[in-house]
C-alpha cells in the first residue's frame, strides 16, 4: 500500500500503489484525535490509535539514505 497524508482533513488515505494516488483512495485512516505510538514488534512499525477505537498497525521500508548511511 502507498499512503497519503491529507493534513486538510485528517486523514491517512492509502493506495494499491503509489501509481493509483491521482486515482480515488481504496480507504483512509481518520487521525483526528489519534494518538500514534512507535511499535517495538518489528523495524519501522508505528500504530495509529483511532478515537473511535480502531486500531492500525503500519510498516514502512527504510529510505534509500538509510540503507545507505
Amino acid at each position: 500500500r502507498y499512503f497519503v497524508l491529507d493534513p486538510d482533513v485528517g486523514q491517512l488515505h492509502y493506495y494499491v500503489n503509489e501509481q493509483g494516488k491521482g486515482q480515488k483512495p481504496r480507504g483512509s485512516l481518520p487521525l483526528v484525535g489519534a494518538s500514534v505510538t512507535q511499535s517495538d514488534e518489528a523495524p519501522h512499525m508505528f500504530m495509529v490509535h483511532s478515537a473511535n477505537g480502531e486500531l492500525y498497525k503500519l510498516r514502512g521500508k527504510p529510505s534509500s539514505r538509510a540503507q545507505a548511511a
